[in-house]
Parts: C-alpha cells; structure tokens; sequence
C-alpha cells in the first residue's frame, strides 16, 4: 500500500507541473498575439547573406523586432526586399536608416536601424506603397565584401613578393646579414665594457671639474671683494683729489680777481710807463750797454798794465839802442 501511495503522489505531482507548463505556455503565446507589430519594408542593394527570417530587427541595439520575409524585389531584381516586423512605440521617424550588421561571431546578420531626431514625423507608406519603406545604407560588412576580390588580389601579390624575396639568393643573403649583426653586436658588448669605464673616468673629471669650479667660484669672490674694498678707497683718493682741486681752482680764482683789481688801479701808470717810460726806459738800457762796453775795454787795459793806466808810459822820451 505503501508503494502505491508514492506512485500516486509523484504521478499526481509530474501532472501539476505538466499543467503548470501547459498555462505558462498558453500565457506566453496569448502574450505574444496581444502584442501589436508594424510591417515595414527594407530594401538592399548588396547581399544579404547570412541574414534569415526570423533575425533579429535592433533599434540601436536594442531588440524591436524580427525579420518576416526575405526575397527579390518584383520591381527591381537588383533589390533585395526584405519585410520586417518592428514593435509598436518604436520610434522609426524620417532620417531613420537600416543596414546589416554582424551578430558576435556565428556570422549570423540581423537588421540594426538607427538615425532619426526627437520631433521628427514617423516613416508612412507613401503613394503605391504597401507598407513605409525604411531606408537602407551599406554597412562595413558589405563594404569589406564588396572589397574582398580586390583585398584577396593584393594578398596573393604580396604573397608572391613575399615569395620573390625570400628566394634561396635572398635568404643566403639574410643569412649573411644576420651573422653581420651577430659579430656586431659582439663587438658592441665589448665596447660597452669599454665605454664604462671610460664613462667612470668622465665621472671622476666632472667631480674634479666640480671641485675646479667651487674652488673659481670662492677665488672670484675673494677677488670681488678686494675689488670692492680698492674700488672704495680709490672713490675715497678721487673725492680727495676732488676736494684739493676744487681748493686750487677757488685759489686760482681768488688770484685772478685780485690780478684784475690790481690791473684796474694801476691802468694810468701802466699806461704812462707804455707811451713814455718805455721809450725813456730803452735809452737808459742803450746807455748802460755803452758804459758796459766802456769798463770792459778799461778791464782790458788794467790786465795788460795797471801802471800805465795809474802813471802813464815810463818808457816815452828814452832813446832807442840800436
């Protein structure tokens, strides 16, 4: 009895469950048919590869949608037409615009709308349209696809210069040129060992330099300082030299003022002693140079014979011994 009774009790609670489900399920789908679409229409003019009925429909980057159909536009085969359908409140205005955008890295690709400003009237279906067309632009992924032949051409020349380059003449050639660098780079570390100690050496003279220049520094302003202090006493021997010049020119001056005065008292004699005396004064100059003449001719008598200057010729009136 025991048995029966867990039997019973699990069937009972698998079948509340299984209704459970059945009731989210029907909640779900009366959900999904409550909610409201609109029917817009894309048009491509590239492929659309990769993108399936039922891709996702992103409003920038938010879902809004789904794709509904996929096919060849009757007007224009060069089209392809794509209908989707966008939640209601979706804000699909004019300047709205739909490309293709790759979806992480399955390859799968759904439609990402975006543009469109706040105020902007809603995309409406227009003359001898069915439904609003939103407009579409190329994506990047249509644009690398369009470019793929062309990429793929440029790869393979590169590829076949790669090729060319690395022929057995070229690669021998590398060869050589890496064991260039290899002895270099020996050579190098040697030289590095070298050029420490050299830069120790430079170290030790820019030390001695410094010391040089601290020793300049404390000379140059022992020097500036005896500078200062002869530069002061010459100032001092310049404003005494100054003092003493100022002394004699004031003299000079007083010498001159009383030069003048004097000049000023004595104008009438001196100018009496000019017209007169001058001329009285030069015959007495010429009669003095006579007289000079005179008592040198009587100097000259004296010193042949002072007695016959005293007492005449002794020898006048004697006969003459033949």
């Amino acid at each position: 009895m025991e048995t029966r009774a867990s039997y019973v009790l699990v069937g009972t609670f698998v079948l509340a469950l299984f209704a459970a489900l059945a009731g989210f399920a029907l909640w779900l789908g009366r959900s999904s048919l409550e909610q409201r679409s609109n029917i817009y229409m894309i048009y491509f003019d590239t492929s659309v590869s990769g993108l399936r009925v039922g891709s996702a429909v992103r409003y920038k980057g938010i879902p809004v949608g789904s794709v509904s159909s996929i096919r060849l536009d009757p007007a224009n085969i060069e089209k392809i037409e794509v209908q989707v359908e966008i939640a209601q409140g979706t804000p699909i205005v004019e300047g709205s615009v739909a490309k293709l955008s790759l979806q992480g890295i399955t390859g799968g690709l759904f439609v990402e709308i975006d543009g469109g400003v706040q105020g902007n009237p809603p995309i409406v279906a227009r003359g001898g349209q069915r439904y609003p067309v939103i407009p579409s632009q190329p994506s990047s992924l249509a644009e690398l696809l369009d470019s793929a032949p062309e990429l793929m051409e440029k790869l393979t020349h590169l590829v076949d210069n790669a090729n060319a380059f690395l022929s057995p003449e070229n690669a021998q050639a590398l060869t050589d040129i890496l064991l260039h660098v290899r002895t270099i780079a020996d050579v190098v570390a040697v030289e590095t060992v070298a050029l420490s100690d050299t830069l120790a050496q430079v170290d030790g003279l820019i030390a001695n330099v410094d010391q040089l220049v601290i020793e300049l520094r404390y000379s140059a302003a022992r020097v500036s300082a005896d500078v200062e202090s002869t530069l002061q006493t010459i100032d001092g021997t310049v404003g005494q030299v100054g003092t003493s010049v100022e002394g004699l020119s004031q003299s000079l001056t007083r010498t001159s003022d009383q030069l003048t005065a004097l000049i000023q008292e004595n104008r009438q004699g001196i100018r009496d002693f000019t017209s007169t005396g001058l001329y009285e004064f030069t015959l007495t100059l010429a009669a003095l140079r006579d007289l000079a003449d005179d008592l040198a001719r009587v100097s000259t008598r004296f010193e042949r014979g002072g007695a016959n200057i005293l007492f005449g010729d002794t020898e006048q009136g004697r006969p003459i011994v033949e």
